[in-house]
């Protein structure tokens, strides 16, 4: 529904074997009925064909689960810099297994890290924990792009509520990004109002790739959306050039600019067609010199409308700065990730002597649209060691589908035939040209859906083909659209066919075989096949809600003399492997060789290969810099490096891969830091928010953790006989753990929810005060008994309005008002409005009269409240998402004012008898 991972993709990973996981116990065959959204799209056509729909209900059973109160080791401890993101990179690389006590570095004070690094603690500095932005009114793309230390936002963000794991803690504890060549380059915004699309971030425009761009205003207005360049030193010209995005959705674009110069000078330029081309437009005007340049957008190509629906955002591809000096460099700018610095700064030179893993994950995408661009296109990080270190490189790598296919062909192995195409489907390098001429029907040339017609394959042979007809597999399968006329070229000379009606099969990538007979034989090298006219098959977009047409799939190309079978993901040869190669990856400058090893099906399916370091490497004290190579170029994405320099010896990789090694998988992990023996546990007695445990087998005078597999907070508490054992850390990610040391073999722990016992007053409270409500209902101590006497006009209620009042309240229950609205007011909204309502309530008591304005005021302040709230949206526009309450912060005083001058209002009239009240 919210095009999220998919079921199949799911249930694939819980039917393959794995370890602590017993066989699947299924319900149900399938679910009814078909979605609104059917969502075939790139990843649906990817999946193997015809693989079994999961079940509509599923059990499996863990073989062996965690008991929720556990005993851990001190032994083996593993300090992450970084966040629960950090844990599942440690988890993925094998560093940590489930066994190891894991610990934040900044939730840990000076001497906790010290503790344990004398006990030999692991120390893994990851690139998790960014400095970002957060949105939580979708449930996907719901972070920002990774921000400098420091960094204040241009415009504010009212839909960003960010939730920091670690309160308190500095810009050390974050992975931030250093933007070298420039001071800065922010923008107003990116992206779009719902989600947040990272690689449409400002600094796309100044990173000299006309592919990149900083993209605003999707689906909203643009008009006053803004980009600002602040050089690091002043910059003297008299021209600069604007480039508009050249890639991706592009149905509205930039009409004019306005552009400020150190926030002063202004002028306004329009923008013509130039500057949608990977040229760009220049932009004269006389010579000045700035530090500081913005770029406003004064007009778009749709102008103001009600809805923006279904409109692409604009932005700048490029904004190339130049200088007086023709030879000089444009302005550009690099961005490297430089990892959190708190734990080695701690740690110091006594890092030396523990184990050190630095892991590093490239922020990818499903590389299919509509996000088929990157956060980042390749790895580049910092990091600065106290000490010398040396490392073994491991890691994972991709195959880029986005890569040229010969590129790709190249490294599955030679090939007497150059593959090419126009364009092929998204996000797997399956559905490239050299599909067609594999062997395998399964796989298949697959166009993209947007513009099917015109689309074709292409193959340059070393030798002479002669050609009289092809025996071509087309894929019919009803989830592509079917070619019912083509173009066949042999060296440029084009004859016009037509295929006879195909009907689909009801089997996922089901194919027709169709011969294509030639008017005559025809010899060349060059033999090319374009789509012209096709049978359209329709899907509903999920982003758009409009209908797509799929694609066109050509299985086989039916040409014998073409056949290359190497190119198969289902080669004899399973193992895919590269030699040591130092193209691919370099530190501080100097290249690194590594290889990488997998299996050829998850190399053509986009799984992970392994990175093997042929070389150790070694690494002064300081600042280092890790790039990877782009891997558009090679075809290889570096998606996650592995530093490791174990002191230990332990779980150190081999140098270099023995000759017929069996490849290892992404998946395979290697033994992580060596756990200490850990004390049993038996729960003695539980209830709803106690329990109580008996700890066995402790060695006594051994320092041990006691973990509760809740979610860590300072209301848990724990004591052993009595004695308090203070308030929980928080372990393994989420969990609340008490350091201890024993004293004996065996003792008692009792864990205790606290807040509960405040709860459990508070509804014992509750009861008596409903009990007491319900005797005042059915008998009035204050009753009296009437006689036939007395008249029913003297037992009728009188309404007096507050400006009627005439009688000053007693000097005690003046005292009484004015302290009670000034302790409420001060508590619920503050010193400020607290000081004002009692000083209301002052001069009501002083002078009756003004009781009105008291009775008055919750009424204005709530009217006050809507008329604010209605203004600022008017003027500001604070997008419709679930934050949008956060852009009225504000009025927030106005809402407590009303509440504190109701309760004063209801002091003030507590006990009037009388009309003279």
């Amino acid at each position: 529904r919210y095009n999220l991972i998919r079921p199949r993709q799911v249930w694939r990973d819980f039917k393959a074997p794995q370890s602590g996981l017993e066989a699947q116990r299924t319900f149900g065959s399938k679910i009814p009925g078909s979605a609104f959204f059917p969502q075939i799209d790139e990843q649906a056509l990817a999946f193997p064909a015809n693989e079994t729909e999961p079940p509509p209900i599923a059990v499996v059973r863990v073989t062996s689960p965690l008991s929720i109160v556990r005993t851990k080791s001190v032994q083996g401890t593993v300090i992450i810099a970084g966040d629960g993101e950090g844990i599942i990179d440690a988890a993925a690389s094998g560093v940590i297994d489930g066994r190891q006590l894991v610990r934040y570095a900044a939730s840990m004070t000076g001497p906790e890290l010290q503790a344990a690094a004398n006990e030999g603690a692991t120390l893994v500095i990851t690139d998790t924990n960014r400095k970002r932005a957060r949105r939580w009114s979708t449930v996907r793309d719901n972070l920002g792009y990774t921000e400098q230390a420091g960094e204040k936002p241009l415009v504010q963000d009212f839909s960003d509520a960010r939730l920091e794991v670690f309160p308190g803690a500095g810009d050390d504890a974050f992975t931030v990004v250093e933007q070298q060549g420039v001071k800065r380059v922010v923008a107003s915004a990116y992206g779009n109002p719902i989600t947040y699309t990272a690689e449409d971030r400002a600094a796309m425009a100044l990173d000299g790739n006309l592919d990149t761009a900083w993209r605003v205003g999707a689906f909203s207005p643009v008009i006053g959306e803004r980009i600002l360049v602040e050089a690091r030193k002043q910059i003297t010209t008299n021209h600069l050039s604007l480039t508009q995005p050249i890639t991706g959705p592009r149905n509205r674009w930039i009409t004019s600019v306005r552009i400020r110069f150190d926030g002063e000078r202004e002028i306004k330029r329009e923008l013509d067609d130039s500057s949608r081309t990977s040229v760009g437009q220049r932009i004269d005007f006389s010579s000045r010199k700035f530090k500081t340049i913005e770029i406003i957008v004064d007009g778009d190509s749709t102008g103001r409308r009600f809805s923006y629906e279904g409109l692409s955002g604009v932005g700048l591809s490029e904004v190339t700065i130049g200088s007086g000096d023709p030879v000089a460099a444009p302005l550009r700018v690099v961005e490297v990730t430089r990892v959190p610095t708190d734990l080695l700064e701690r740690a110091g030179a006594a890092s030396a002597q523990q184990d050190l893993v630095i892991l590093l994950t490239r922020e990818r995408n499903t590389p299919v649209p509509p996000r088929a661009g990157n956060v980042e296109s390749a790895l580049s990080r910092s990091f600065v060691l106290p000490t010398p270190r040396t490392f073994t490189v491991g890691g994972v790598a991709r195959i880029n589908p986005a890569s040229p296919t010969p590129v790709i062909d190249s490294l599955l192995g030679a090939s007497t035939v150059t593959a090419t195409e126009s364009e092929h489907l998204a996000g797997d390098a399956r559905f490239r040209a050299s599909s067609a001429i594999d062997g395998d029907p399964l796989t298949a040339w697959n166009t993209p859906f947007v513009g099917v017609t015109g689309q074709w394959i292409e193959f340059r042979s070393q030798k002479p083909l002669r050609i009289s007809s092809l025996d071509v597999q087309v894929v019919a399968d009803g989830r592509h659209s079917v070619p019912t006329r083509v173009t066949v070229s042999v060296d440029g000379n084009p004859v016009p066919l037509s295929l006879p009606d195909i009907k689909d099969q009801t089997a996922e990538n089901a194919t027709s075989l169709v011969r294509l007979n030639l008017p005559s034989t025809m010899s060349g090298r060059t033999l090319r096949l374009t789509i012209d006219e096709v049978r359209e098959t329709k899907t509903k977009d999920f982003y758009g809600g409009g209908e797509s047409v799929m694609p066109v799939g050509i299985a086989e190309l039916g040409a014998a003399t073409l056949l290359q079978p190497s190119l198969a993901s289902n080669n004899e040869n399973k193992l895919f492997s590269t030699p040591c190669r130092d193209d691919l990856l370099s530190i501080d400058g100097e290249p690194v060789r590594i290889s990488i090893l997998g299996e050829r099906s998850d190399a053509l399916s986009r799984g992970g290969l392994r990175i093997i370091g042929c070389d150790e490497i070694s690494l002064r004290a300081g600042r280092h810099t890790v790039l990877a190579v782009n891997g558009t170029t090679t075809a290889l994405d570096l998606d996650r490096l592995d530093l490791r320099s174990l002191v230990s010896g332990s779980g150190a990789l081999a140098a270099t891969p023995s000759p017929g090694a069996q490849a290892r998988t992404a998946g395979d992990r290697l033994d992580g830091p060596t756990v200490g023996r850990v004390a049993e546990t038996q729960v003695i007695s539980r209830g709803r928010y106690w329990e109580r445990v008996r700890i066995t087998n402790a060695t006594p005078s051994e320092p041990l953790w006691i973990v509760l597999g809740q979610s860590q907070s300072a209301g848990w508490r724990a004591s052993i006989g009595g004695e308090s054992l203070g308030v929980s850390k928080i372990v393994d990610g989420y969990a609340n753990g008490w350091r201890v040391t024993p004293s004996a073999k065996s003792f008692v722990v009792t864990m205790k929810w606290q807040p509960q016992g405040v709860v459990n007053k508070a509804l014992a409270i509750s009861v008596l005060a409903v009990l007491a409500c319900l005797i005042l209902a059915i008998w009035n101590p204050r009753k009296r008994q009437l006689s036939s006497e007395d008249s029913v006009d003297d037992r009728v209620a009188v309404l007096v309005a507050p400006w009627s009042a005439r009688r000053r309240p007693t000097a005690l229950r003046a005292s009484f008002s004015v302290a009670s609205v000034l302790l409420i007011g001060s508590l619920v909204a503050g010193p400020l409005v607290g000081s004002a309502a009692a000083l209301f309530v002052l001069l009501a008591c002083l002078w009756p009269p003004l009781r009105a304005f008291v009775a008055l005021a919750p009424s204005v302040c709530l009217a006050a409240a809507g008329i604010y709230i209605a203004w600022r949206q008017m003027r500001v526009g604070v997008p419709p998402t679930f934050e949008w309450p956060l852009g009225f912060t504000r009025v927030h005083l106005l809402g407590w004012s009303a509440v504190v001058f109701l309760v004063a209002d209801s002091i003030l009239n507590f006990g009037s008898d009388s009309p003279e009240a």
